[in-house]
């Protein structure tokens, strides 16, 4: 009886660890407006979706949104599902981005950074002035549904997180995989002299900078798109 016993109560154990904690709301959007609804899947809503965080347990989190299956405008869905995103994962997006800025700015000064922020800045303000002057543009209206999504991402966010992050914060984390080139070029000293290296600096040097590979697929009916990705940057980041 006692050995059955353990055994049960292993296995609850088990089932326990391996669901992590489990979220799961519907967000209803209007003009960048929201009301979040937790505890509810509302598939006629902006957007609706679980997140089941079992980082700890497996190294991942599962993150699924839908949205789409109402009346709602475009932007509005688009919104909608980065709003869930920033709700759900708000711990997660606070510690990622403590490990991302201790990567990339521990050692920078504050000029550096502040010459970053501007970059981005000036980049964001012409990105969106160019959505605004290209409604009818497919390639625009795609680029302002993602931003849309950013909006919404931070939107959301910022709904619940108990520390705050600005918009910079979600830039940076949004553009990692361009940083070290951009750095390279507001902060020259930074870069690599490559006649004044040895070969296992070199060696060096491309593994703590390579970026992720990917390997896309589209299934046979056209019904869903399988993207698994190699995260190779470096392991604090992630």
């Amino acid at each position: 009886m006692i050995e059955r016993s353990l055994r049960v109560l292993l296995l609850l154990q088990f089932l326990y660890f391996a669901t992590g904690e489990y979220n799961y709301g519907t967000v209803t959007c209007k003009n960048q407006a929201c009301k979040y609804r937790p505890n509810v899947l509302d598939y006629k809503a902006t957007a609706c979706g679980t997140y089941n965080d079992t980082l700890t347990q497996t190294g991942w989190g599962v993150l699924d949104i839908v949205g789409g299956q109402g009346d709602d405008a475009d932007l509005d869905i688009m919104y909608g599902a980065g709003y869930l995103e920033g709700v759900f994962t708000a711990e997660r997006i606070w510690q990622h981005y403590q490990n991302v800025q201790d990567f990339f700015f521990r050692k920078r000064d504050a000029d550096k950074l502040k010459k970053l922020k501007i970059w981005f800045d000036q980049q964001n303000s012409w990105m969106r002035n160019m959505i605004i002057k290209n409604k009818s543009d497919p390639m625009w209206r795609h680029v302002g549904l993602i931003m849309a999504q950013f909006d919404g991402l931070v939107a959301g966010y910022k709904s619940v997180a108990k520390m705050d992050l600005d918009v910079f914060a979600f830039q940076v984390l949004n553009g990692a995989g361009d940083l070290l080139d951009l750095l390279s070029v507001i902060d020259p000293a930074s870069s690599a002299d490559w006649t004044q290296m040895t070969r296992s600096q070199v060696l060096s040097y491309v593994q703590d900078r390579g970026m992720c590979s990917a390997l896309i697929k589209v299934l046979g009916a056209y019904e869903d798109v399988l993207c698994p990705i190699q995260a190779g940057l470096c392991i604090k980041p992630l």
